[in-house]
């Protein structure tokens, strides 16, 4: 999926299923993607970050209290929450290279 903020596929996070995007902020300009109501609603979302691009939007991500996901950080990422679910990230060195080290390893 390509999360961008934005109303346009973020909005309150309820509207469910797949979206066409013809102004992605990233290469390609046009893309399909789930919603973020279709992604809350999935049994597993997993993130795979990797690359030093990566390690302050993953800093700020995590920069919440102990290390842990800060949802109000205002990037789109912080708002993937599958109520039902789990979530889990998969960092490169990279990318968690302003992680703690006890954040980065759990």
């Amino acid at each position: 999926a390509s999360l961008f903020p934005g109303p346009a596929l973020l909005g309150g996070g309820e509207e469910r299923g797949v979206a066409a995007i013809v102004d992605s902020p990233k290469p390609p300009p046009e893309r399909v993607t789930l919603t973020l109501g279709e992604i809350n609603a999935a049994r597993a979302v997993a993130f795979v970050v990797t690359g030093e691009a990566k390690r302050g939007p993953v800093a700020q991500c995590f920069g919440g209290e102990g290390g842990g996901l800060d949802r109000a950080c205002g990037l789109p990422a912080a708002l993937v929450n599958p109520g039902e679910g789990t979530l889990t990230w998969f960092l490169d060195t990279a990318a968690a290279a302003d992680l703690p080290e006890a954040v980065a390893r759990r």
